[in-house]
C-alpha cells in the first residue's frame, strides 16, 4: 500500500513502467512526494536500457555495465547456438476457458524468439485485445497448421494448477504435432518472461537454446 511505502521512507521509488497504462495509479505514486523512476521490459532492448537506467540513478554504473555485458554475451551465445537452423516455435498461454493464445513478435517472449532467429509463425497474428496484449488468439486448427518444431508454454498461477505443457499433448488434434512427438513441449517459468521480465532474460535464452538443439 502507499502507506507502507511512506513508512519505509525511501529516497527513491522504482516502479514498473506498465503503470504508465494506469493513469490513476501512476498519479498516486507520483503524488507521494518521493522521486520515482519507471523501469520495465517489453523487449530485449528494454532490458538493457532498464539496467543502464538503474545503474545511473543508483550510482552503480560499473555494476550495470557488467550486467549489460553479461546479458549481451548470453544473447550472442544463444543466437550462435540457434545458428542457421530452420527451427520454428510458438509460445502459448491459455485463458480461463482454456482458449489458447500465442505470443506475437510484439510480446516479450515473442521478441526473444525474434532476437535469437527462431521462426515464430504467430509473430504477426491479429492482436487478441485487452487482457492479452502482445498475444494473438490461436485456434486449434491454426496450431495444427503451424506444426512448430517447439512449443513453449506459460502457466500463470500456483503450482497446483496443471501445467499447460502437460495438457497440450493430451488434446487429440495436437497428438501428432512435431513438438509433441519429439517431446519438445516445454514449460517456461512465468516469472522469467511474463511476470517479471528483466535481467534474467539469460534464463530465457538458455531455455530456447536447450529446446532447439
Amino acid at each position: 500500500s502507499f502507506e507502507e511505502i511512506l513508512q519505509l521512507k525511501p529516497d527513491l521509488v522504482v516502479a514498473d513502467s506498465v503503470i504508465h497504462a494506469q493513469p490513476q495509479l501512476r498519479s498516486a505514486i507520483e503524488g507521494l512526494g518521493i522521486p520515482v523512476i519507471f523501469a520495465g521490459a517489453e523487449t530485449y532492448a528494454q532490458v538493457l536500457q532498464g539496467v543502464e537506467l538503474l545503474g545511473k540513478v543508483l550510482d552503480a554504473n560499473g555494476k550495470a555495465t557488467e550486467t549489460v555485458t553479461r546479458i549481451k554475451a548470453a544473447h550472442d551465445a544463444a543466437k550462435a547456438a540457434v545458428g542457421t537452423t530452420s527451427v520454428s516455435a510458438v509460445v502459448l498461454i491459455a485463458g480461463r476457458d482454456n482458449t489458447l493464445f500465442a505470443a506475437k513478435k510484439t510480446s516479450y517472449p515473442g521478441d526473444i524468439l525474434t532476437e535469437l532467429g527462431v521462426a515464430n509463425p504467430a509473430a504477426d497474428g491479429p492482436e487478441a485485445g485487452q487482457g492479452f496484449p502482445g498475444y494473438t488468439l490461436l485456434a486449434p486448427e491454426s496450431l495444427v497448421q503451424y506444426d512448430p518444431d517447439v512449443i513453449f508454454t506459460l502457466t500463470p498461477g500456483p503450482a497446483s494448477v496443471p501445467r499447460l505443457s502437460t495438457l497440450i499433448p493430451t488434446i487429440p488434434p495436437f497428438k501428432s504435432l512435431k513438438a509433441v512427438t519429439t517431446n519438445k513441449v516445454i514449460e517456461i517459468p512465468v516469472d522469467i518472461v511474463l511476470e517479471a521480465p528483466g535481467p534474467r532474460v539469460e534464463l530465457a535464452f538458455l531455455a530456447v537454446t536447450a529446446a532447439v538443439k
